[in-house]
């Protein structure tokens, strides 16, 4: 049908016992899903919405997964341990359908974005990214940055833990300064995908490289704004546009500044540390 891709299981069997003879038996299955055109799909539409789940732009490399819509709890409670004032009050964060990339941006992805050769070191994430400089790589290619409430949604994959993956984080888990791996004695950035996905299939939610946002950083931002807006932007004297929001901790802080409501302001021209980003897109129309 018009704007769905379908596939057919193609069956050969054997007639009457004889070799010489097949019955070609065509199946139709599960539709692929929807997909921008020209796109590769891997993983077929699970839901009624009809968008494959897992898509991979060909011009970039950037692997995309379909984030479901649902409502959260955005912020960490009282008792949260390591909580910080800024993460809260907790508030009820209405999230629509959307894509994030599977993984943090790769250097081989940042040079084909940016029509270079690419790096021996393609796996890295690619870092020393100021906010103005990544929020210009996604308009350019189709993409943005993800709202904080969409990052947050993304990163507990329906959990309500400090971490996706439970109250601590394991070596294997992401790549922070205090989890005791390899990657730690030698105090680099791990090749994105090196750790263990969350439910929703994304990598490296936690650690190794810190992901802008595309909203201004308020502390108070949860208390102004109890709905909170798609992406928070100066609205009167009391917002500045002098941070930007990064989220997910990085390799050279504890597990503590990784946690899912863990927030940071950054001044938008930042560029000298492991500052990254993981591309959002809105589903086409």
């Amino acid at each position: 049908p018009e704007g769905r891709k379908w596939r057919l299981a193609l069956e050969a069997t054997s007639v009457g016992g004889s070799n010489f003879e097949s019955q070609l038996n065509f199946n139709l299955v599960a539709p692929l899903g929807r997909a921008p055109e020209g796109w590769i799909i891997h993983t077929g539409a699970q839901s009624e919405g009809g968008w494959a789940e897992r898509i991979e732009d060909p011009g970039t490399g950037v692997v995309f997964r379909l984030v479901e819509g649902g409502s959260f709890q955005m912020g960490s409670p009282q008792s949260e341990l390591d909580r910080t004032s800024d993460e809260g009050p907790q508030r009820q964060v209405d999230v629509p359908d959307f894509y994030l990339a599977e993984t943090e941006l790769s250097t081989a992805q940042l040079a084909r974005m940016e029509a270079r050769s690419v790096p021996a070191n393609g796996n890295l994430p690619a870092e020393g990214m100021d906010w103005q400089r990544a929020n210009d790589l996604c308009e350019n290619a189709g993409y943005r940055l993800p709202s904080e409430a969409e990052w947050e949604y993304a990163c507990r994959a329906g959990s309500s833990s400090a971490f996706a993956f439970g109250l601590e984080l394991g070596a294997e888990q992401a790549n922070v300064s205090d989890r005791g791996d390899d990657f730690d004695r030698r105090n680099p950035v791990a090749p994105v995908g090196s750790y263990a996905p969350n439910a929703w299939g994304f990598f490296d939610m936690h650690g190794n490289v810190y992901e802008w946002c595309a909203d201004v950083y308020d502390e108070r931002a949860y208390e102004r704004e109890p709905s909170a807006r798609p992406v928070l932007e100066a609205a009167g004297p009391e917002y500045s546009v002098d941070r930007r929001v990064v989220r997910g901790g990085d390799c050279t802080r504890p597990a503590r500044n990784a946690r899912s409501a863990a927030r940071l302001g950054l001044r938008p021209e930042s560029n000298r540390g492991p500052y990254g980003l993981r591309p959002a897109m809105d589903l086409p129309r």
